[in-house]
């Protein structure tokens, strides 16, 4: 798990998504998540290096006609730990902003039109 520096976690990251998943109650979960014991923090934003929810997506899109292993490698699993939240995402890259909104508001806006 590599810690994303300070500056990031300053502006809101607006992600190029291929998958998403945004998960409430972490306040009394994130040591239940299965990235935690590799160093997943509260109110931090991370990068999962050898991430299993990338190799699972990946034997799933498996069973494609046109699968191709090497399309997935230049996807990263991304997280980002709220008190009460916890968004993940596997994009090809991000890009920063900055926004008046609130985090829900911005990362519902994003999430319609993310690319999937």
């Amino acid at each position: 798990m590599t810690a994303i520096t300070t500056s990031v976690l300053a502006s809101l990251s607006s992600f190029i998504l291929v998958r998403y998943k945004w998960d409430q109650q972490v306040n009394e979960t994130l040591d239940g998540h299965p990235l935690f014991r590799s160093g997943l923090e509260y109110y931090s934003a991370h990068v999962a290096e050898n991430s299993p929810w990338i190799e699972e997506q990946k034997s799933i899109d498996s069973v494609r006609r046109r699968y191709r292993e090497e399309h997935w490698a230049r996807y990263v699993h991304y997280l980002l730990a709220f008190h009460d939240e916890i968004y993940e995402c596997i994009a090809t890259g991000f890009k920063t902003e900055e926004t008046n909104e609130s985090l829900t508001a911005a990362v519902s806006r994003l999430a319609a039109t993310a690319v999937t």
